[in-house]
């Protein structure tokens, strides 16, 4: 699974054009990372996003660690990891998560007007696109194997089926 999903990331990652994640509701450990894994995330304001994966006794295994810390730097990153605390929409916003927040009942309006200023931008932002990601490339960590050896290592852990199941109780 870490694999495939290390690959369907670095393939959206990958698309040409610019990729938005709309984010209208929870993103949870991995639909976080998958959000993390676009150019730009808008979200509603009742939207919350949480790494839950230290508080089920394991780590991102899709590269989020690395995706993190590009977007929010390394101590942001740190804290936001090793908490696992929910971050609503707003201070997603503050900390670089999120590129815009809108009001839910008026998210999807809101979104179709942000898609049609990306379409109207044309090959103008494709160059944008392509100088955004020529610099991401330059400052990743590494292809994403750390995490997925982490990940295997910690996985079958007794106390990680232990701390999953406390966590899907509460």
């Amino acid at each position: 699974m870490g694999r495939l999903m290390s690959r369907l990331l670095a393939n959206i990652e990958q698309l040409p054009g610019p990729t938005v994640a709309a984010l209208n509701g929870p993103a949870i450990g991995g639909g976080t990372e998958l959000a993390l894994a676009f150019d730009m995330r808008v979200a509603a304001d009742t939207t919350y996003l949480r790494f839950a994966q230290t508080r089920m006794g394991i780590t991102t295994g899709w590269q989020g660690i690395e995706r993190l810390c590009r977007i929010v730097g390394y101590s942001r990153c740190l804290h936001l990891m090793l908490s696992g605390r929910t971050v609503g929409a707003e201070e997603a916003r503050g900390l670089g998560l999120v590129d815009e927040v809108w009001p839910a009942d008026s998210f999807d309006r809101e979104l179709d007007a942000f898609l049609c200023d990306l379409a109207e931008a044309g090959d103008a932002g494709l160059a944008v696109k392509h100088i955004l990601r020529a610099t991401s490339r330059a400052l990743e960590l590494s292809s994403g194997e750390l995490e997925l050896r982490l990940l295997r290592e910690l996985w079958d852990r007794p106390t990680r089926r232990l701390a999953m199941q406390n966590s899907l109780r509460k």
